[in-house]
């Protein structure tokens, strides 16, 4: 082995006894990361406690490293001694072990998120068969189960899954989750250097799809979705005006969804002036761990506060559904609570949670698409997706990116360019033109480049 693969000694640094050293990648040399370890006694027997820093410094990494090593250490002690007992478990076993040690501590996840996790696990994992074994994965070993078999999981078992209609049934967004949550199951037990793992995790980043913020067959659709998109603003304009504003909300202004579920009238500004109308995003109604769903005035990124002109048409329609959510008050007898006076809302009053907007907008595509040849719409058109056929109608509205990232949130035009969905029909019309200028004569060709000319230099004078 060269000087570069060697496995550096362990440097003794006098820190209560423990050691800190360095972690060199075995075949380039790479300085990776500091490890602090030290052996302690944990119901008996000892144990070597080990934690991590990714700073380089020693006296960084130090500082860094000793409060995990330290909850590395009450963590252990706080096992139970039969946790050595789980090499043996199979994968369900050790995963529902798993979840119920997430659902503890200071860390612990949501209820939400556990719900989330459980089903992941139990759809997409569990139950699908091992191509080797012809088992369920959720029956193998979980300490015997290979990168072989993990790789065969997501490249044949999850890419082949359909539904009712013959549609791929996960996307690339849908089997990045997969990968994250199988991931975590696993580094839970190397972490802890535990059985059944002490060694790699089977689960490679690599199995990651490369496209992981959005499916690129779903996203393809959007061009053919700012149709249908237009077509149900075009249906809802003289129906409900509760339907009417959540689409005006979703395709026109572009709001994430706990920014329509946090919008408040108090935010929008001159309701009752054709032409000054605004709406200022400033809040969003969320789900946080011990809190619940809540008003939260910080949003997802720095760049979402934001105040966007509304339209002469969205400002009738927020005027129409204010009218009835009065009537509904009056009828049931409720009132807003103070700083909560939300515009989107149940016929009782409660606001609507990210659930309810998810719901919603499932129930609407039912009730739309009923004719067999577009029940692919209905059945997988995710809500945010309705954000990229906000950029794209603005797109083809002529709105630039800096203006359309004020519009989305978004923290830079890039972003908003990655959104946008460009259609034939955004360059269509120079296209003829220019089929228009070939028919031309030389002659009519120059007046229109000396016109062009003059144009373009008056523009700039007066910039």
């Amino acid at each position: 082995m060269g000087e570069k693969g060697k496995k550096k000694k362990p440097q003794f640094l006098g820190y209560g006894g423990g050691s800190l050293y360095k972690v060199r990648d075995a075949n380039t040399g790479k300085f990776l990361y500091w490890r602090y370890a030290k052996f302690e006694e944990v119901h008996g027997q000892p144990k070597r406690i080990t934690a991590t820093s990714k700073q380089k410094k020693k006296q960084a990494a130090f500082a860094d490293a000793l409060p995990r090593f330290h909850k590395n250490l009450e963590r252990a002690r706080g096992a139970a001694p039969a946790v050595r007992g789980r090499a043996g478990l199979t994968l369900e076993e050790y995963s529902k072990h798993w979840l119920q040690e997430r659902s503890q501590g200071k860390e612990a996840l949501s209820e939400t998120q556990q719900r989330k996790y459980r089903q992941i696990l139990r759809d997409h994992v569990w139950a699908e068969i091992d191509g080797d074994s012809g088992k369920p994965f959720g029956e193998l070993a979980v300490g015997a189960i290979t990168t072989g078999q993990v790789r065969k999981l997501f490249t044949l078992n999850l890419w082949d899954k359909e539904n009712d209609i013959g549609k791929r049934l996960l996307g690339d967004h849908a089997r990045y989750n997969v990968l994250a949550v199988l991931r975590q199951v696993f580094k839970w037990s190397i972490d802890r250097e535990e059985p059944p793992l002490r060694g790699n995790n089977p689960v490679l980043s690599e199995f990651a799809p490369k496209n992981t913020r959005g499916d690129a067959a779903e996203i393809e659709t959007v061009p053919q979705r700012v149709k249908l998109a237009l077509a149900m603003l075009r249906k809802e304009s003289e129906g409900d005006p509760f339907t009417y504003v959540w689409l005006l909300m979703n395709f026109v202004i572009g709001l994430r969804r706990g920014e329509r579920g946090g919008a408040l009238w108090s935010n929008v500004v001159n309701l009752t002036k054709p032409g000054e109308a605004r709406l200022k995003v400033r809040t969003q109604y969320v789900w946080d761990a011990g809190k619940g769903y809540h008003l939260k005035d910080t949003l997802k990124t720095s760049h979402g506060r934001r105040d966007i002109p509304l339209d002469e048409d969205f400002r009738k329609a927020l005027l129409a559904w204010k009218k009835q959510q009065e009537q509904w008050q009056k009828e049931h007898g409720w009132e807003f609570e103070e700083g909560q006076d939300f515009i989107l809302t149940h016929e009782n009053g409660k606001p609507y949670t990210g659930n309810d907007d998810t719901q919603f907008w499932h129930d609407y595509r039912e009730s739309f698409f009923t004719a067999e040849k577009d029940l692919h719409h209905r059945e997988k058109w995710r809500g945010h997706l309705n954000r990229w056929i906000c950029a794209t109608l603005l797109h083809l509205n002529g709105i630039g990116l800096e203006q359309a990232k004020m519009v989305l949130g978004h923290g830079s035009a890039e972003m908003s360019r990655y959104y946008t969905v460009s259609s034939y029909k955004a360059i269509q019309h120079p296209m003829l033109k220019m089929g228009e200028w070939r028919t031309l004569t030389p002659k009519q060709q120059k007046e229109l480049e000396v016109e062009a000319r003059k144009f373009t230099d008056g523009a700039k004078a007066q910039a």
